[in-house]
């Protein structure tokens, strides 16, 4: 078929379009407007920022002193759907912004250096101005069925939730800012980025005094993005900061959050609801150190002879144990050996009670359980807030947590064993916050501990190829971790390595052989 006399046309949008989405888009269109031009001024370094509401001519104007635009910011970022151009550490960034700013109103105006944009709608020009204008200034004219007592009223209040670096003024008055208060909690919560689980800062959650709310404050870098109602007014206010990119977090009307981030602020809610106090209480992190053979080492010959001493120590102190006619002399045998004197430090309150009460034959039955227990040779970190369940205390733990232990050892050895890296660490649980799968957690005198979560839904499989498969994925993402604070670009390149050197090496077949001695 021959196609002759093609026109190529645009999709034109009316002036009508974009307030309407305004309304439908924005739970409340009108704090948004304020908290939009704040926001865009904030990420500009302002210094100070002027909100002027005239009821007569119906204006607002907002003024700046910050860094201004040049030609192509204003053509291809400002007045371009979906274009931004905002920096790492911005509180914007979806470039959705300027549909509210700007489109949806009948007439508009910005002066920014040497250049002046009038627009209607979607329609604009930019004309050159002999006046330099350091900042911006950007005026709207709302329509008559616009009203504007509750204009004001919804600019006002969304300005007055805020602490920024900048000060502001809405007609001419100082708003004082929402001061946060005291450090309460923070918070962690675990994603999943380019195919790898992270554990990165959530929120910081603060409670200032100062008078009663019920409500909850959702800030950006000091910014209020929206608020949710608790139940009932509580003395201070509730401000959850939010750590890392506004992109990476907030839907982008920044009304909430996304999936991940949003389940977990539900959380946080709900606890809220249901006891305020506990919920803002920071639970107390214990750590806790298991002496055994002493750290794990890369490549070294003399780990062997160190299981050797403590497996020889094992097995003298059961048989010893055996002989015991008395309690007593069963006390005295646990203490020793102080390699294995922590591990059994716990069983002698037991022992006594059991013998008191029953018969040494039992006394010794725990204490041949402790040294079966022992049968993991090095140190043992332990990261916990509430009291250790008994089968994730080395001292007493199950054989499937002993057989968890081993498989995370293994793996991390031969991972840092392919990559070059001689190191000597501990292993360990983390069991602090159901959030986090696995960490790098550094010990008082500097030892790098690689712990896991024995808790994790992840771990909960009894398949084999499968619990070889996410404990590999975690071993991966920790050592990568080693040379990395954030999960930037440069952590993604470092874990690919380290997939890449590892992948002739049969991880399931190493831990069957490792595990043998179970």
């Amino acid at each position: 078929m021959e196609v002759t006399n093609t026109t190529t046309h645009m999709i034109g949008v009316p002036g009508s379009y974009f307030r309407a989405m305004a309304v439908q888009d924005y739970s409340n269109y009108r704090t948004a407007l304020a908290r939009e031009f704040l926001q865009n001024s904030s990420d500009a370094r302002s210094s100070k920022i002027n909100f002027d509401l005239n009821s007569s001519t119906r204006m607002l104007t907002v003024t700046d002193d910050g860094l201004g635009m040049d030609r192509d910011t204003i053509f291809n970022k400002l007045l371009v759907l979906g274009g931004s151009h905002k920096l790492s550490g911005s509180v914007g960034g979806f470039g959705k912004a300027k549909e509210l700013l700007f489109f949806s109103w009948d007439k508009y105006t910005i002066r920014t250096r040497d250049l002046l944009v009038e627009g209607s709608g979607a329609h604009f020009t930019i004309l050159e101005d002999q006046d330099y204008v350091a900042g911006t200034t950007a005026t709207i004219w709302f329509p008559e069925n616009e009203d504007l007592f509750w204009l004001e009223y919804n600019i006002k209040a969304q300005l007055s939730t805020n602490q920024t670096n900048c000060k502001v003024f809405f007609n001419g008055e100082e708003v004082q800012p929402l001061r946060k208060g005291r450090l309460a909690k923070e918070l962690e919560y675990t994603s999943r980025v380019n195919g790898v689980e992270t554990t990165q800062p959530f929120a910081h959650i603060y409670l200032n005094k100062s008078q009663e709310d019920a409500r909850v404050y959702v800030r950006l870098r000091g910014i209020t993005m929206f608020t949710k109602e608790l139940w009932a007014t509580r003395k201070g206010q509730i401000i959850i900061e939010m750590q890392g990119e506004s992109v990476d977090l907030f839907t982008s009307n920044r009304d909430g959050l996304k999936y991940e981030a949003q389940r977990k602020l539900d959380e946080v809610i709900t606890e809220l609801h249901s006891n305020c106090n506990s919920a803002l209480r920071p639970k107390a992190i214990k750590v806790e150190r298991y002496q055994g053979s002493g750290l794990i080492e890369v490549q070294s010959p003399e780990i062997k002879k160190q299981l050797n001493i403590v497996n020889k120590l094992v097995q003298q102190t059961t048989a010893h144990v055996n002989t015991a006619s008395t309690p007593d002399e069963l006390l005295e045998i646990t203490q020793t050996s102080n390699r294995i004197k922590y591990f059994l430090q716990n069983q002698q309150q037991k022992i006594q009670q059991i013998a008191a009460n029953k018969s040494v034959e039992e006394a010794k039955q725990e204490v041949v359980k402790a040294l079966k227990a022992f049968n993991y040779q090095p140190d043992f970190i332990v990261k916990h807030t509430d009291k250790l369940a008994k089968n994730l205390d080395p001292a007493t733990w199950s054989k499937s947590n002993l057989k968890l232990a081993i498989i995370w050892e293994t793996v991390l050895k031969q991972i840092l064993f392919n990559s070059g890296k001689e190191l000597k660490f501990a292993i360990g649980w983390t069991v602090d916050n159901h959030e986090v799968f696995s960490e790098i957690y550094k010990l008082e005198d500097g030892t790098l501990s690689f712990l896991i979560n024995p808790t994790s839904e992840h771990l909960s499989t009894r398949n084999f190829n499968f619990l070889v498969q996410e404990v590999t994925d975690m071993a991966f993402r920790e050592v990568a971790r080693m040379d990395h604070k954030s999960y930037n670009e440069s952590f993604f390149e470092t874990y690919q390595t380290l997939r890449r050197q590892s992948r002739l090496t049969d991880f399931g077949g190493i831990i069957k052989e490792a595990l043998k001695a179970l």
